[in-house]
């Protein structure tokens, strides 16, 4: 007997009929049909009449749906056999899925660019099953996420963290997010949690979310606007006008006093620190920054006049002083109590206090900076941004391995989610950098070669070219103008950059170019923030010169101004015995007799638009000498009195004053000694 196969081609059609070849042939009586009447022994016997029995005709099966992750397929079995049962086998790139033998298929990410197939196979009591493949799907793509529209709750305040709502999106999607205020992308705003800035004041907020999940194509949606954005303090200040206005008093209190006088009366809350060291008020400045009130400056024992009468106009709601009575004595203290409720943030040490303060004044932050507390220059470039963001600076023990529990809870409390780290891992350690990561915090260090850099690193990464038209310059080698401009700065939502007094390092006036402020806050007077450093001028990058060459009567010395700042030009001043050479002006110089006995340096003046102008001068060269032998005085038969001997090369003959021939001599080389003659090959005349 033979059977069909039992997996046929489509539309193939499989019969099969049972033959009595002879008595001796046994036949398995369920596959016959005996005639009517016919005796059931006869099946055995003899020659058996049967009947012909048609077997399963297969249908064309097909797959509907969209061959995309996330979708359902379906399998059409096609038109069959009556009375077909079908059962299913669902394949990807030929491969058996496994458990995927419903008439359904979901199609998960794992199948993401494999070509599904199913394999039905019919059934039917009596007859051989049949199974037949469906055509192969298109390469499975791409899944669809459809962004629902993201909710913003919370108050819409300063300082008021919001929360994105993200909706209702498939299981398992992890979600980033993206503020803006007024359309602006918010620098660094990134967790699910936003808190205005004072810089956002007036301005309605909105979020992006965007949902991501392995195998489907990322998707985003933003919310509709919150209402503007209210001020936390009603603080009025009277913004710097346009231009270069410069804040200095005639002393670090005064400059002080200066900028708190751009505070309207009824101030929500007043600062006071010490003037004679930074700690305290480093922790202080962006405090204020968020409480609506000025960084005021004392020494340690007595409040000046000029400080107290301007706590006085401002009629604070509130007073801190910082630090303990080693900072700030109580006398003090007792003087400002007689002006509004007074209350001290001084704990035993400066990272301590620096910790009180932001758990006095910050109830929330999204963004903490941990800076050094060892040193001031990295803290006070994080002073403006912190501000501007609503965040606290936080000092540390950056030689430390871990940071101490007080801050771990003091992040904690905050729901702080990212760090920023300020300076290098000679400031900050990279023990302390990895244990915040390890924490589960977003770290980001700004950290630059030198103070300077790192204060342009920071304003480029918290505020893009636009995002304030005000900046504060102060000088970078020293703290109280800084910090007292840090507190408005922050307030103002504006960068803090720090320069040096005469120019502005290049990384600080590349970065104040591209923020293209159009006012320049200058703190401090022109002592500590000259005219030239002011006006954004910059430091030209000056090299000390090399000279090449022979130091010897008649040879040419070349000058090399070595690595300046790009496209600088040179002007030369060649000086002898530090003498300046008249008319010795050139990169080159042609020493004569005038300069024998005498050490060569030379002085270059480097100059560039925009830049101040810069000099360095040389090494001196070693003493010029007379070289052995020279060429005879231009257009003569004379050579120089250094170098009287005369030389003939025609005949390889020299001549001594006094000679015979001397005189009538025509030389082609002049010799200082017989010696340097002889060397040279010629013999002396003899007469």
């Amino acid at each position: 007997m033979q059977l069909a196969s039992s997996r046929p081609h489509a539309r193939s059609r499989s019969t099969w009929r049972a033959v009595a070849l002879s008595a001796s042939v046994a036949l398995v009586a369920s596959l016959f049909v005996a005639l009517p009447g016919t005796p059931a022994s006869a099946t055995t016997g003899g020659p058996v009449q049967l009947l012909d029995v048609d077997g399963i005709v297969a249908g064309e099966p097909s797959i509907a749906g969209t061959a995309r992750v996330g979708s359902e397929l379906s399998v059409e079995a096609g038109t069959w056999s009556a009375g077909v049962e079908f059962t299913y086998q669902w394949n990807a790139d030929s491969a058996l899925l496994s458990g995927q033998i419903s008439s359904t298929l979901v199609l998960t990410p794992d199948l993401l660019g494999k070509q599904i197939t199913a394999t039905v196979t019919g059934s039917r009591e009596g007859d051989v099953p049949v199974s037949v493949d469906t055509p192969a799907t298109s390469p499975v793509d791409l899944g669809v996420l459809v962004a629902p529209t993201p909710t913003i709750s919370g108050k819409v305040l300063v300082g008021s963290p919001l929360t994105a709502q993200p909706g209702s999106w498939p299981a398992g999607v992890a979600h980033t997010y993206a503020w803006f205020a007024d359309g602006t992308l918010v620098a660094g705003a990134t967790s699910s949690t936003y808190t205005p800035r004072p810089a956002d004041a007036g301005t309605s907020i909105t979020v992006q979310v965007r949902g991501t999940l392995a195998g489907y194509a990322p998707a985003s949606a933003i919310s509709l606007p919150t209402a503007p954005v209210e001020a936390l303090h009603k603080t009025v200040i009277t913004p710097p006008a346009a231009g270069t206005p410069r804040l200095a008093g005639a002393s670090r209190y005064e400059t002080a006093v200066k900028v708190s006088a751009r505070y309207a009366a009824n101030v929500p809350v007043v600062f006071v620190a010490t003037g004679t060291n930074f700690p305290d008020a480093l922790s202080a400045a962006s405090a204020a920054s968020l409480l609506g009130g000025p960084l005021l400056l004392t020494p340690r024992t007595a409040l000046p006049a000029a400080v107290l009468k301007e706590v006085k106009r401002l009629n604070p709601a509130q007073i801190y002083v910082i630090g303990g009575t080693g900072a700030v004595s109580n006398s003090i203290l007792n003087a400002l109590s007689a002006v509004a409720p007074t209350k001290r943030l001084g704990e035993a040490n400066r990272y301590a206090t620096g910790l009180r303060i932001v758990n006095e004044t910050f109830t929330s932050a999204t963004t903490a900076f941990i800076a050094t507390g060892r040193s001031f220059p990295d803290a006070l470039a994080a002073t403006g941004a912190a501000g501007a963001n609503n965040a606290p600076v936080i000092l540390v023990d950056g030689k430390s391995s871990k940071i101490p529990e007080s801050v771990k809870q003091t992040l904690s409390r905050l729901d702080v989610t990212d760090i920023a780290v300020v300076g290098g891992p000679g400031a900050v350690s990279a023990a302390i950098e990895q244990q915040l990561w390890s924490l589960g915090y977003g770290v980001t260090r700004y950290g630059g070669s030198n103070r300077y850099s790192t204060a342009a690193i920071i304003n480029d990464s918290f505020f893009g070219p636009g995002s304030s038209d005000t900046m504060f310059l102060a000088t970078g080698t020293n703290f109280p103008d800084a910090l007292a401009g840090a507190a408005l700065a922050g307030r103002l939502g504006a960068p803090l950059y720090v320069t040096s007094a005469a120019c502005v390092p290049d990384p600080v006036r590349n970065s104040i170019i591209w923020l293209a402020p159009s006012t320049k806050v200058v703190m401090g007077g022109t002592s500590v923030v000259s005219a030239a450093a002011a006006s954004n001028t910059g430091c030209l990058a000056a090299a000390v010169p090399t000279i090449s060459g022979s130091a010897k009567v008649t040879s040419t010395l070349t000058a090399s101004p070595g690595a300046w700042t790009s496209g600088s030009t040179f002007r030369y001043q060649w000086y002898a015995n530090g003498a300046a050479i008249s008319g010795a002006t050139g990169k080159t110089l042609a020493l004569g007799t005038a300069q024998h006995g005498k050490r060569i340096s030379v002085k270059v003046t480097g100059s560039k638009s925009g830049y101040t102008t810069a000099s360095a001068t040389s090494k001196v060269t070693a003493v010029v000498s007379y070289p052995d032998r020279t060429k005879p005085v231009g257009g003569s038969w004379n050579c120089p009195a250094w170098a009287p001997i005369k030389g003939n090369a025609s005949s390889m003959i020299y001549h001594v004053k006094g000679g015979q021939f001397y005189d009538k001599t025509n030389p082609e080389e002049c010799f200082r000694t017989e010696q340097a003659a002889r060397n040279a090959g010629y013999r002396a005349s003899k007469r």
